[in-house]
This record gives structure tokens, sequence and C-alpha cells, in this order.
């Protein structure tokens, strides 16, 4: 099975890094976002298997696009999401209690990264 799967991250060294490293392992198609703005117009368009995103990022949070996804009918209300970022008790405000969401801090990320996803999906 081929997943899509939505990248979320203001840096685009880390956005190529997870990019690359799940593209290795994994059969699926990637798409990437700049920020939660645009990936909340990206996530209300296109259905995802899996949002990885990260929590600080400019104009929405990573949190506040999960927020908004979540509450807007589109195909990935329901989606699972990771939570990748240095600031994970920031990202659990408001978050951790809604169904699908995981947390995992960027520190030493790569190794753990597709064991979880595979977890994720059900592989």
């Amino acid at each position: 099975m081929k997943y899509d799967i939505l990248i979320v991250d203001d840096e685009k060294e880390i956005r190529d890094i997870i990019s690359s490293f799940i593209s290795e392992h994994m059969n699926c198609n990637i798409v990437t976002a700049v920020d939660g703005q645009d990936a909340l117009k990206i996530a209300l368009s296109k259905e995802f298997d899996l949002i990885i995103t990260d929590h600080r990022m400019p104009i929405l949070t990573g949190a506040q696009f999960f927020i908004k996804m979540r509450e807007t009918p589109g195909p990935n209300k329901y989606s699972p999401v990771i939570f990748l970022s240095a600031f994970i008790d920031e990202a659990k405000i408001g978050t951790e209690c809604l169904e699908d969401v995981y947390f995992m801090d960027k520190v030493n990320y790569v190794n753990k990264l597709i064991p979880y996803v595979t977890m994720i999906l059900g592989q």
C-alpha cells in the first residue's frame, strides 16, 4: 500500500530530512507544508494517511493547525497526527485529549521515526 503523508515544518532542512528519510523506508507520497496555515489549506483539500507536524511555526502553530483541522469538516478530520517538536509540552495543551494524536521529541528522532510511523499506520 502506498501511503499519503503530509509533513509540516517551517524549516526547509527539517522538512527535507523527514521527507527523505520516510521515502527511503516506506512506500509513500510525501506532501510538505511550510507552516500551519499552509498545512490547513492542504489538509482541507486532500486526504492523508498521516500528518507529521512541528509545533512552533509562524502564522498557525502546529496545535492551532491541528485543532482547526479537527474542527472543520474535511478529509483529515480523523487522520492521525504526530507532533514532532522540541516543544512537546506546549503542543500537548489542548490537543492531547483528542484521538489519534501522538507526540515525539525532535531530539534524536530520526532513528525512532520509522518504527513510530509504521506502528501508527498499522504496518
